[in-house]
């Protein structure tokens, strides 16, 4: 029976930064196809056309939400 000494097996406290970096580039991959697709003119064509309301505006007293 073998008798080992915890000196020689210290404890793992290496991070493995592989995934990270892995994640990290996929994010950088999406962002930059994405980014393009976010023009104003883009934005413009998810315009939603709401309809005007029918009742006057209504004053609210902020500071009573305080």
């Amino acid at each position: 029976m073998a008798i080992s000494n915890s000196s020689q097996q210290g404890m793992m406290s290496e991070i493995n930064v592989t995934p990270l970096v892995d994640v990290m580039l996929v994010l950088l991959v999406v962002f930059i196809v994405t980014a393009p697709l976010l023009t104003p003119q883009s934005l413009k064509s998810m315009c939603l056309k709401l309809k005007k309301s029918q009742q006057p505006p209504t004053r609210q007293n902020y500071s009573q939400h305080i």
